[in-house]
């Protein structure tokens, strides 16, 4: 299979982008992002788009493949609405529905994460932004899904910003919160793997949490 990945900067993009190139089903890995991460593999082609609105004017370039990790995503965080909502909702529509156009079997999973609302009618706009996409990938008539995502373990080279000095204790206490709150824990692994198997079997479920997430990379 052709994969595309964006946010591969980050800690699920990379750690798909891992799964991705030690996978023997996946042929091609096409990256976007603004600036190049320096990722050298033979499997993986790294395309520069300083304005990711503009993903138009390359849309030739992403014939022939067959799904999306989509996982660019901004903080709340300092954001205003305006914004937050553009980069959550407008762009990530769009590049689902270039893709969709240049190919209409792809399977395109949008990153996600927990409190979304899907009611869209919460009085936080973080929650409403991410509820509206996660509600437009999952009702298109199209492989759409979404993995929302809470508490993620870094497996491997990958590395997390958000978690910083506390990655460490995150990994130690892995196996308690897997425990204690089983649908909120994953790892990037899992999150690869799924993504993975949804891709080459198809799945009735379009939105995933980390309990089925889990079950899926063993699928």
């Amino acid at each position: 299979m052709k994969v595309v990945i964006t946010g591969s900067s980050g800690l699920m993009g990379k750690g798909t982008l891992l799964q991705c190139v030690k996978d023997s089903r996946v042929e091609e890995v096409l990256i976007i992002n603004r600036k190049s991460i320096g990722f050298e593999h033979p499997k993986v082609k790294e395309i520069l788009l300083e304005d990711m609105f503009q993903l138009a004017s390359i849309k030739e370039q992403l014939k022939g493949y067959d799904a999306c990790f989509f996982a660019i995503g901004v903080t709340a965080f300092r954001a205003n609405e305006e914004y937050y909502h553009k980069m959550t909702f407008d762009l990530t529509k769009l590049f689902a529905d270039i893709l969709w156009e240049q190919n209409p079997d792809l399977s395109f999973l949008y990153v996600s994460a927990e409190g979304s609302d899907p009611t869209e009618s919460s009085g936080s706009f973080w929650r409403n932004s991410r509820g509206k996409i996660e509600n437009y990938i999952t009702h298109s008539e199209k492989k759409g899904y979404v993995f929302r995502l809470a508490i993620i373990k870094p497996i491997g080279e990958v590395s997390s910003r958000t978690y910083g000095a506390a990655e460490p204790v995150v990994k130690v206490l892995y196996p308690l919160l897997k425990c204690l709150a089983p649908n909120k824990v994953t790892t990037t692994e899992n999150i690869g793997k799924s993504f993975l198997n949804i891709v080459e079997k198809g799945n009735d479920l379009k939105l995933h949490q980390s309990r089925s997430i889990n079950e899926l990379a063993v699928q």
